[in-house]
């Protein structure tokens, strides 16, 4: 199990323009490396990555953070350095229950309802990704 709390606080208290520009920035560069971005203005928290329509990323929009599988980690590292403010998360599979987090530490950024002692990162997208 990976407590993902500090990278969280981490991404919230970055100072920087990041919802509104870094971060459509950012999501325009993901072309160059063969990586699909999903995301819905208005509409979604997140964006998805997907390589050839499966997801294997997650990109907050209200925060600088990245959950991502970690297959990609080497191709995107020289990419990443670029943004060095930005909190990265690597697991195995964006599905698999890995990870957990100190809710009473991010109640204020986090809805109540999911299990933060066991949960996976499509279930930290879900639980978040409405506006």
């Amino acid at each position: 199990m990976e407590d993902i709390t500090e990278k969280i606080k981490s991404a919230i208290i970055q100072n920087v323009l990041w919802a509104l520009s870094i971060f459509y920035d950012f999501i325009e560069q993901f072309g160059a490396k063969n990586i699909q971005v999903s995301y819905w203005e208005g509409e979604e928290n997140w964006a998805t990555l997907c390589i050839a329509e499966k997801p294997v990323g997650y990109l907050w929009k209200k925060y600088p953070l990245l959950i991502v599988e970690r297959h990609l980690r080497d191709e995107l590292n020289e990419f990443l350095e670029n943004y060095g403010f930005l909190s990265v998360i690597l697991v195995e599979n964006l599905n698999d229950e890995t990870l957990s987090l100190d809710y009473d530490n991010l109640k204020d950024y986090l809805d109540y309802g999911l299990d933060y002692n066991k949960f996976s990162a499509t279930d930290l997208w879900f639980q978040t990704n409405s506006i």
